[in-house]
Order: structure tokens, then C-alpha cells, then sequence
């Protein structure tokens, strides 16, 4: 395999830098140990891969060039909700409340059901409100002050 100088120089700086994922970099080395001609059998220990690891990066060099040596989408659905979408329910979850009988917190299906009526969402179900919170570590049906962080002393006025 031989390279042109503008895939060689972007390899070698994929190589080289210190910000790069080590699988990029690992890629690289692989690309440029090819250049010589060696057998993958040959490359692979030096890089630290398996041969078949080293002949799979070289097809999708061949075919698609640098791009070829990048991930591939991972298999699955889409995310039901965008990043905009979640962060409004975040926001919803962050709200301050006053309910019945002076009740200052929000259970998840209160918050479901206030998430459809202002028309954040379609349908939510629990599970996935409390997923959306979970990632964030946002508790709001389990603390009396809600979301808000209270203000210092020294801060007041």
C-alpha cells in the first residue's frame, strides 16, 4: 500500500499528538506500518492487535481512505428524546412547586403528566423520566428544597 503525502501527514499527526483517542492513534500505526508492505501477522504485535484487527483497518483504509477509520454508527434505535427535550424536562423537574396541602415536591408522574399538558413532550413514561433524571443525578421528588441550591449568608442581602 502506499500513501500520498496528505493521508501520510494526517496519519502521522494522529500518531504524534497528545489530544488523540488511542484508538485513532492505533489506527494510524497501523496504516503506516502497511506502507511497507508487511504482513498483517507482522504488523500486529508491534501495534499490539490481533492480525485480523490489522487486515480490517487496511479494507476500510482501501476503500474509504482516512474516513474508512472512523467508527461506525453503533447498532440500536435513536434516542426517543433530543438533547433539547431532555433538558426542558430537566428544567420541569427544577421548577419550584406549591401544591395541595402545602406540598413543595413533585412525584415523577406529576411531573409526567405537567411535561404533556405544556406540550414538552407527546408521552413520556415513568421509567424514562426517571432515566432523563437519573443521568443528571436529579432528585427533585426526594428533596424539599427542589433543584435550587440555597443562597449562602454571605451572598444575602
Amino acid at each position: 500500500m502506499t500513501l500520498n503525502a496528505e493521508p501520510r501527514a494526517e496519519l502521522e499527526r494522529r500518531v504524534r499528538a497528545g489530544t488523540s483517542f488511542q484508538r485513532d492513534a492505533q489506527r494510524a500505526r497501523i496504516i503506516l506500518a502497511s506502507e511497507d508492505g508487511e504482513s498483517a501477522a507482522a504488523i500486529a504485535p508491534r501495534v499490539g492487535v490481533h492480525a485480523r484487527t490489522v487486515e480490517r483497518w487496511r479494507t476500510r483504509f482501501r476503500r474509504h481512505g482516512l474516513p474508512g477509520l472512523q467508527d461506525l454508527p453503533r447498532p440500536g434505535p435513536p434516542p426517543k428524546f433530543g438533547s433539547v427535550t431532555r433538558l426542558e424536562l430537566i428544567a420541569l423537574a427544577c421548577e419550584p412547586v406549591v401544591g395541595p396541602a402545602g406540598r413543595t415536591t413533585r412525584t415523577i408522574a406529576d411531573l409526567m403528566h405537567e411535561a404533556t399538558a405544556r406540550g414538552i413532550v407527546e408521552r413520556i413514561s415513568w421509567s424514562s423520566y426517571q432515566r432523563i433524571l437519573t443521568a443528571v443525578d436529579l432528585r427533585p421528588h426526594r428533596s424539599k428544597a427542589g433543584c435550587t441550591a440555597p443562597i449562602p449568608r454571605s451572598v444575602r442581602r
